[in-house]
């Protein structure tokens, strides 16, 4: 089947659409029916527990990359 010009412009924008609200859609279902309108609310946040998870994470992450180092020189010795 031969389709003229017109008719592939016309079906991209239709995979287009159908692309779009897919994606609404799949939206909609993951972060609720407000998630698609800019004027919602954002979600409130707890800034000092916040902050308390990330000083947290920052000292976790430097006691792995200490014993990171302390593994490799260890395997070096080895």
């Amino acid at each position: 089947m031969k389709y003229k010009p017109d008719v592939w412009k016309l079906k991209n924008v239709i995979e287009q659409q159908k692309g779009i609200q897919a994606a609404q859609k799949e939206a909609h279902y993951v972060l609720g029916p407000a998630a698609q309108f800019k004027d919602a609310d954002p979600p409130k946040k707890k800034p000092k527990k916040d902050d308390d998870v990330r000083k947290r994470l920052d000292v976790l992450e430097a006691k792995v990359k200490r014993l990171t180092k302390r593994l490799s020189k260890v395997e070096k010795e080895i």
